[in-house]
């Protein structure tokens, strides 16, 4: 550290009384010691400390692979019939099971029910007793040159209990 010009008191390592002292690693900003050793106070390089980033970044990938509870299995249910299925506007008040979700997108009309069918057998085959209306939206797609209204619903497959 530098003594400002102003001040003509020598600084030791142990002994600094008031004065203004210039920080070598951001200059034109005088600090104001009162009774403290300079090396409590110096402030560090805004470069980091190669070993500081290694211990870091050795850290951080030691707690990336860290061991992991894994996932319970999900619930299998047998086949049901598909008329059986329920769709559901709202989340339940009974518990259920998530199975699987499920993303419809097609064409308004014939194309978007087809699908709608298919999504209700392979619910039904996978034991889901529901399905719970997540989103639907309708927009606007060019197919073939032409502007077609589009649906995409997702539903959920769940089984309730």
């Amino acid at each position: 550290m530098i003594a400002h010009g102003r001040c003509r008191r020598r600084l030791t390592a142990l002994t600094t009384t008031c004065c203004k002292i210039l920080d070598p690693f951001r200059p034109l900003r005088p600090l104001r010691l009162c009774g403290e050793f300079p090396t409590m106070i110096a402030h560090r390089s805004r470069h980091p400390d190669w070993k500081t980033v290694a211990i870091a970044a050795s850290a951080l990938l030691a707690a990336s692979c860290a061991a992991r509870k894994p996932l319970p299995p999900l619930p299998v249910y047998p086949p049901i019939p598909e008329n059986a299925v329920q769709q559901l506007r709202y989340l339940p008040s009974k518990p259920y099971d998530k199975l699987q979700t499920v993303t419809i997108e097609g064409e308004v009309g014939t194309q978007y029910s087809s699908a709608l069918q298919d999504a209700r057998q392979a619910a039904a085959q996978k034991g889901g007793n529901a399905m719970i209306l997540v989103e639907d939206k309708d927009f606007r797609r060019t197919i073939n040159g032409q502007q077609r209204i589009v649906r995409r619903t997702i539903y959920w497959v769940v089984h309730l209990k």
